[in-house]
């Protein structure tokens, strides 16, 4: 197989370019394996180490992974992204089991995003966006009050929905409804105050402690897709990570 990519560049970046292309056209699905390297290697007619460095390229582009005796496979959505791994809600002290909050959307909305939206979403002068205002609540007040950014082109589909309509898993929705499968994510953790308006969202007091995770997540072609802002009680803060 010819691999349709510039002609200048070395063989292995030509397809590396070409099976990025045929990933992104539905080839292989999120989560699906690659054909093994010595079946691609015949397919485009190179040598076993030619095709290795155009695999070793997506790779570190961050769109397959290796799993050790398994294969190569499209990098699958993002899991186990839930803000709640970062809170330990509970009933009560003597209670260990965990509470569901409930989701409340007080915003979906089409807006202009700011600044810092738009540079965290690499949107240059293109400011039309998508903005929700949600709060993950339990019984005794607001667990996690949430504002999320999403450019417009990819998920104006979210624009035809009642408030009501949207999933507490907001993931596997922007994958089976707008076709965006969120690949990775970064995060920051700072502490800061709430404000009047945040408080009494949240149902606590002005100038309570909370901890904030800003995240942005990025689709499978490495673009960032979402920006959201997550604050949450800084007292049911909890994080836990294994360092080897």
């Amino acid at each position: 197989m010819q691999a349709a990519a510039d002609p200048r560049l070395p063989r292995y970046e030509q397809i590396r370019e070409h099976l990025r292309r045929r990933i992104f056209a539905g080839e292989w699905a999120p989560g699906a394996a690659l054909p093994a390297e010595t079946e691609l290697a015949k397919e485009y007619e190179v040598a076993l180490g030619t095709m290795r460095k155009a695999i070793e390229l997506m790779v570190d582009d961050g769109l397959i992974e290796r799993l050790h005796g398994k294969g190569t496979f499209v990098r699958g959505e993002l899991q186990q992204a839930s803000m709640f791994r970062f809170f330990r809600f509970r009933r009560d002290a003597d209670d260990a089991s965990p509470v569901v909050p409930h989701t409340v959307i007080h915003a979906l909305q089409e807006a202009t995003l700011d600044d810092r939206v738009a540079e965290r979403l690499s949107l240059g002068r293109a400011r039309r966006g998508i903005f929700i205002l949600r709060s993950r609540e339990l019984p005794e007040g607001s667990g996690l009050l949430e504002r999320i950014w999403l450019p417009y082109p990819p998920f104006r589909e979210l624009l035809k929905l009642q408030p009501k309509d949207m999933p507490d898993l907001l993931y596997p929705f922007y994958r089976s409804r707008c076709g965006v499968v969120i690949a990775r994510a970064s995060e920051t953790i700072r502490f800061a105050t709430l404000g009047r308006d945040d408080a009494a969202l949240m149902g606590m007091a002005k100038g309570a402690p909370v901890a904030v995770i800003e995240r942005t997540a990025f689709s499978l072609t490495g673009e960032p897709v979402e920006f959201r802002i997550t604050q949450g009680d800084a007292a049911k803060f909890y994080y836990n990570v294994e360092i080897k």
